[in-house]
């Protein structure tokens, strides 16, 4: 009775060990990209750069999981060139990180300058949503296309500045601008649909602080922008009043000397001897016409003047903005960090 009753618990053991085993299984199979992530990550020795930025960032556990099963590197100019060779001219203007999706892989460009500070942490996090986006099964990716689809086309015209930022990756496949919209709505944007924001809180704890350090560097560039077109309009206005007032104090320049000419004739025939009264009306009216002429040359001169000035400090203003494309052009930047 008790051989029966202890192999009745062996069997019992054997099947609990096995359904154990099972669903071991299955966990570890329905959750095989996080264990390959963790494991990727826990072999991962983060420098102190990438460190800082995954602290500035503020993932959640699984984010920063994803982010350090990438290897991020931070690279210099031409290192940084032949890592992102993959990366075309049309996918951006300046490219600043790229993710190589058959090595999983993230490499950031180094940018040090402070006027830029944040866009190395916001290219870690538009890298990282890329990798998030390899890694969701297909049936989700899909999905998610479009809705994020479907909120861009929304956004036509209520959102036209956001329309003009992707309009540097119309040229891709639908596939591969939805992957961008993925990334960059959550690196950009704000006021983001509740289905939207709770799906980025997977990986980020305050996305909002990396749009607020994409705000802050990208104004850097929007001021020089809007300085510059300011600058631009006014002095097309000026160099149309001036060669306006130009044309016309030549005129009048011509007309003087013409009437002066035959005032001179005039008195030498003494055409004034019997109206002196007339001769120094005349007289002032023509010195009142040249003191007009002197003061609008004089008012002509300091309108050039301040035409320089203002044409020195836009050339100033390009210059500041052309040193700051530098250093996001991985052509130029290992030669700016070498100066």
């Amino acid at each position: 009775m008790s051989t029966k009753k202890s192999r009745t618990i062996s069997r019992a053991v054997t099947s609990v060990l096995l359904l154990c085993l099972l669903l071991g299984a299955f966990w570890a199979y329905s959750n095989r990209q996080h264990l390959s992530n963790l494991i990727s990550a826990q072999t991962f020795n983060a420098s102190g750069r990438i460190a800082e930025i995954a602290q500035t960032l503020e993932f959640t556990n699984t984010g920063k999981i994803v982010f350090y099963a990438t290897h991020p590197a931070v690279h210099t100019g031409l290192e940084f060139k032949e890592s992102c060779s993959h990366v075309t001219s049309q996918e951006a203007t300046h490219v600043l990180g790229c993710y190589l999706p058959k090595s999983n892989r993230i490499n950031l460009l180094s940018v040090a300058d402070e006027r830029l500070n944040g866009i190395m942490e916001v290219s870690a996090a538009h890298e990282t949503l890329h990798s998030v986006w390899q890694q969701l099964p297909q049936e989700e990716r899909d999905t998610l296309a479009e809705k994020l689809q479907k909120l861009y086309d929304q956004m036509q015209t209520s959102s036209p500045d956001f329309v003009t930022r992707m309009s540097v990756y119309s040229d891709l496949p639908r596939h591969s601008f939805q992957n961008e919209l993925h990334s960059i709505m959550g690196t950009e944007l704000d006021n983001l649909p509740e289905w939207l924001e709770n799906h980025y809180a997977k990986w980020f704890q305050n996305r909002h602080k990396i749009v607020k350090l994409h705000r802050g560097y990208d104004s850097v560039f929007k001021q020089l922008q809007e300085e510059s077109d300011d600058i631009t309009a006014t002095l097309k206005s000026m160099h149309e009043e001036y060669s306006t007032r130009q044309a016309q104090l030549q005129q009048d320049i011509v007309s003087y000397n013409s009437d002066f000419k035959q005032f001179i004739h005039r008195n030498e025939n003494y055409e004034f001897s019997d109206d002196e009264a007339l001769f120094y009306r005349t007289k002032a009216a023509y010195e009142l016409r040249r003191s007009q002429i002197e003061q609008e040359i004089e008012e002509l001169q300091k309108y050039a003047v301040e035409y320089e000035n203002l044409r020195a400090e836009l050339n100033e203003i390009h210059k500041t903005s052309a040193e700051l494309s530098d250093l996001l052009d991985s052509n130029l930047a290992e030669l700016n960090s070498a100066s």
